[in-house]
């Protein structure tokens, strides 16, 4: 990717919250994720405009996401994090 070209878009399945999400304006989701295939790497994630799954993210089940990474600019500081661009429940892809 680059000038001219999209940045790419990413697939994970069978994801979980660390802890439960922080909801944002009733609208957007902070949060921290890791994929059941492995517990020991986790993500700050942001989903803009996802507030509505809130409940069945603090429950704990498992999900799908589609994201792209990006920086977050905050305080003086750059970090990266998951930039969650949709969430699907109910279908769990064993690998």
């Amino acid at each position: 990717f680059g000038p001219g070209n999209s940045s790419p878009m990413f697939i994970a399945y069978n994801v979980k919250t660390k802890n439960k999400p922080q909801l944002l304006n009733n609208a957007h989701l902070k949060m921290e994720v890791y994929s059941e295939s492995n517990p020991n790497i986790v993500f700050k994630a942001i989903a803009f405009g996802l507030g509505k799954h809130y409940q069945n993210l603090a429950s704990g089940i498992p999900f799908n996401i589609c994201y792209k990474l990006e920086d977050n600019h905050y305080n003086g500081q750059t970090n990266l994090q998951i930039s969650i661009r949709d969430i699907k429940f109910g279908t769990i892809i064993n690998n």
